[in-house]
């Protein structure tokens, strides 16, 4: 029996119905009864509309789901969930540090705080993947964001280095599940016809808790003891539990599978995870300078004005281009955000008024608010929803920068225990933050000409030579096809991503020399002890990661011996350069720092 009707889901040769009493299913629930009876199926879909009709030997039912809208009952509820989420987040951000020199934490120790949480919110994104997609994603985010309010009385139960960095430690774990749970669960309550226009309206609340969360967290921080305001974010994320236990969104029991790495991994999410990431590095950085450049500038007054242009610049982009979005002007708009974010970037080089600063939040909040949901959507819009939990917690991975920065971060760790030349404490020196601008401008860029170096030799000499016999990536499909292609172009990723991966961690590692002192480093002044065995072990292990099983779950490919005949003349030109800049930048302003 077969039959062809237009808008309609048509199963036929067994009875589903009892397996499934709610009708209000999405309509991937229903696909692994249909494969594990190998039920042959014809679906399509007709506007807003959803149909399934169950065809029996002995009987047919019809369901009818109604027309839906973007903005339904339980997509408010999760907006306005993740929203107060994320502000409470980002609102302890500022927080935590400052309570940290409160109880007696000082130093890098407080570095270690901060950073655990990191730790293990980027270790545990693959779990909370395969909890999204093989359990019952509703509860899984209640449970978890339950956890997630717990912490933060915590911080006020336990005031020990030790117990911070186990409350960190969890508040990762469970926070990365939350995070990946809300795009998730926005696109499963959607119309599936309207998946991309909606996150793209739902990962707004990322934007504004970004720029709103430090905000409140300054604010609450400057009015309220560091314990109050602990207790004022767990009472923020009590509502947004309370909030969300409203949605009561229905899930069947779906066939649990084993956990595994590599596919914890959504492929098709990396290009989107590698582009946010790429744009959230230079993001983090300017809202860091900006703060210093207003002190440097004695704008310190506008500071607070500053975030809350952000915030306007993002709902300025949300206001202006969710048309162009809806209408697939996705390229053009992409092209446009980053020309914004340049020249305001640009523009920082001349910056000496308060109105320049407030102008330049506006227009970061212009550019991040419209390339940030418009990438989610992407994501989430264009992943079927079986998979949409580990493609969500793909895109929040960023695996590769972040475990490069981590490696780098706890190299650094040791600078506190470094050595200072004897010139520089011959006499009292007064702590001047007003060089740490001009110092950035000079030597920042110098890094970034060998990253492209290394990028044009590893595309266009060094990935060709050593993977496709000469031919470029973009050349492959002409050249090969089937599984062949697919070994090569995956090799010619690996190759490529292990390169710039290793190239990076040398330069940026070896830098630390270069900075630290305005005299030839390793001849006229060397770094301490403690300093000099963290970096180099550090560069040690980032090198030797790419031949590692590790590797391979990253997607690296090892690195011929060939790779090493560049990588040191690479970092030799670079050390060069950069002690050539440093000495240029000693005879105009006097001193290095």
């Amino acid at each position: 029996m077969e039959m062809d009707l237009n808008g309609l889901f048509i199963i036929y040769g067994i009875n589903l119905s009892p397996f499934y009493p709610h009708y209000s299913l999405f309509w991937w629930q229903l696909q692994p009864d249909i494969d594990a009876r190998q039920i042959p199926c014809y679906c399509k879909y007709s506007g807003n509309c959803h149909y399934i009709l169950y065809f029996t030997q002995k009987r047919s039912l019809l369901f009818m789901g109604k027309p839906e809208k973007i903005w339904n009952r339980r997509f408010i509820l999760l907006f306005i969930t993740n929203l107060l989420v994320l502000a409470a987040f980002y609102a302890s951000i500022p927080i935590i540090p400052i309570y940290c020199q409160e109880i007696g934490i000082t130093g890098s120790r407080v570095g270690i705080v901060l950073t655990a949480m990191s730790v293990a919110t980027i270790l545990f994104r693959p779990v909370a993947g395969y909890l999204l997609d093989n359990f019952n994603r509703y509860r899984v985010y209640l449970l978890f964001l339950a956890l997630f309010c717990l912490s933060f009385p915590a911080f006020i139960a336990f005031p020990i280095f030790a117990a911070l960095i186990v409350i960190r430690l969890y508040m990762g774990a469970v926070y990365s599940v939350c995070g990946s749970a809300t795009m998730t669960l926005a696109g499963d309550v959607l119309p599936t016809t309207k998946i991309t226009e909606g996150i793209s309206r739902f990962a707004f609340t990322v934007s504004i808790g970004m720029a709103v969360g430090p905000y409140v967290g300054l604010q609450v921080q400057s009015h309220m003891s560091s314990e109050a305001s602990f207790l004022t974010i767990f009472g923020i994320t009590v509502l947004a539990l309370l909030c969300v236990s409203c949605c009561r969104i229905h899930y069947p029991k779906v066939p649990r599978k084993k956990f595994s790495i590599r596919d914890s991994i959504y492929g098709p999410a990396l290009p989107f995870m590698f582009n946010m990431m790429f744009l959230m590095i230079p993001y983090g950085a300017v809202i860091a300078y900006s703060s210093i450049i207003a002190q440097e500038k004695g704008l310190s007054g506008y500071l607070p004005y500053f975030y809350i242009f952000l915030v306007i610049g993002m709902l300025a982009s949300k206001l202006s281009t969710q048309k162009m979005i809806d209408a697939g002007s996705h390229r053009i708009l992409v092209y446009i955000s980053l020309a914004i974010l340049i020249l305001t970037m640009i523009s920082y080089l001349f910056l000496s008024t308060g109105v320049h600063l407030l102008a330049a939040g506006f227009f970061f909040g212009l550019g991040y608010g419209i390339l940030q949901p418009l990438f989610q959507s992407f994501v989430t819009g264009t992943t079927p929803a079986p998979k949409r939990g580990v493609a969500n917690a793909t895109y929040m991975m960023s695996l590769h920068l972040i475990l490069l920065n981590l490696i780098y971060d706890l190299s650094c760790t040791a600078i506190p225990w470094d050595n200072v030349d004897e010139e520089f404490i011959a006499k009292p020196r007064k702590w001047d933050a007003s060089s740490v601008g001009n110092f950035m401008i000079w030597i920042g860029p110098t890094s970034s000409i060998f990253d492209f170096t290394t990028y044009l030799f590893m595309y266009f000499v060094f990935c060709p030579l050593f993977v496709s016999g000469g031919v470029l990536f973009n050349d492959l499909p002409s050249h090969f096809s089937g599984p062949e292609l697919a070994m090569l172009q995956a090799k010619y990723i690996g190759l490529f991503q292990a390169g710039w991966f290793v190239e990076s961690m040398w330069s940026q590692t070896l830098v630390i020399h270069m900075i630290r002192t305005p005299k030839l480093p390793f001849i006229q002044s060397r770094a301490s002890a403690p300093l000099t065995l963290l970096t180099m072990t550090g560069i040690a292990v980032l090198t030797i990661i790419p031949f590692t099983p590790l590797g391979a779950m990253l997607g690296f490919t090892a690195l011929p011996a060939a790779y090493f005949a560049y990588l040191i003349p690479c970092i030799l030109l670079y050390m060069v350069l950069a002690t050539s800049l440093k000495k240029a930048y000693v005879r105009r302003y006097g001193e290095l720092l």
